[in-house]
């Protein structure tokens, strides 16, 4: 089945079309010009091949706006280099949407009460949605050799994951019955394998009509037991990943001040999931 969805399963993110990301700026809102900040020579090479990538991909243009954000490089857990928007004081200028993120104990409820789950991860799942042309320019970015600004929708905007989740609910829609997401983590489940294969089926279906694209190292197909967003769920068990408590349990005492913020930083991450 997985061979008749090659173009679901793609190292590039898809373009969905079904919604645009909107930033509605504040009545005392004025455009504020940020210099590039500084970073160590380094890092310089890697955020000019990030930029150069996100222009051959059509994710950013060069902009000649009034409005400039800085760009930090954050450390993923793999050891490699994310080059981030810092958008603080567009967010403290940007209208919130309502739209209601999703309640992670009733998803983990309903997907876990199943004896077959599937779970797939978005490519990027952000980069897949548009920013609204008329607002692109509030996306501008500066760095040490140019100014940006974005197509697709950047990590970091205030909005932005209700905007994804909007999405996700409006194509998940017909198959809400067996089909569910914790933002872009996204789970089809079932009672019995041969019910699975039909959902599934369907659930690709959907993601090829969305033009979404999914990251096929990240999926999980027609499992008993899965870890979703930090639980291991399935067949009505339900239990915290051991992955994060072997974690907590060979955690050291902090005696810093940074390592304080650390373990804070780590807590809060781990109760918001």
């Amino acid at each position: 089945m997985l061979d008749d969805f090659p173009d679901v399963f793609s190292d590039r993110p898809g373009l969905c079309s079904v919604i645009e990301h909107e930033i509605h700026v504040t009545a005392n809102f004025k455009p504020r010009m940020t210099r590039a900040y500084r970073v160590p020579e380094l890092l310089k090479g890697e955020i000019e091949r990030q930029v150069d990538d996100l222009l051959k991909l059509g994710f950013i243009v060069p902009s000649k706006n009034p409005m400039a954000s800085g760009v930090v490089c954050v450390l993923k857990p793999d050891k490699s280099i994310r080059m981030a928007c810092d958008c603080k004081y567009l967010n403290s200028h940007t209208v919130g949407d309502a739209f209601p993120m999703p309640n992670l104990a009733d998803v983990l409820h309903r997907v876990g009460c199943s004896n077959v789950i599937s779970i797939c991860d978005a490519r990027s799942g952000y980069w897949q949605i548009t920013v609204k042309p008329e607002h692109r320019w509030l996306t501008a970015f500066v760095t040490h050799h140019g100014l940006w600004e974005w197509v697709r929708m950047p990590f970091g905007l205030k909005a932005a994951g209700n905007t994804f989740v909007r999405a996700m609910q409006y194509i998940l829609r017909p198959v809400r019955n067996f089909c569910d997401s914790y933002v872009d983590d996204l789970s089809t489940f079932s009672d019995d394998f041969d019910c699975h294969w039909v959902h599934l089926r369907k659930f690709l279906c959907i993601m090829r009509s969305s033009g979404l694209t999914l990251n096929l190292k990240k999926c999980k197909f027609a499992k008993t037991e899965v870890v979703y967003v930090g639980h291991v769920i399935g067949g009505g068990n339900h239990q915290p990943d051991p992955e994060r408590i072997q974690a907590v349990k060979t955690m050291k005492p902090p005696t810093t001040k940074k390592q304080l913020r650390q373990v804070l930083g780590f807590f809060h991450t781990t109760a918001r999931t």
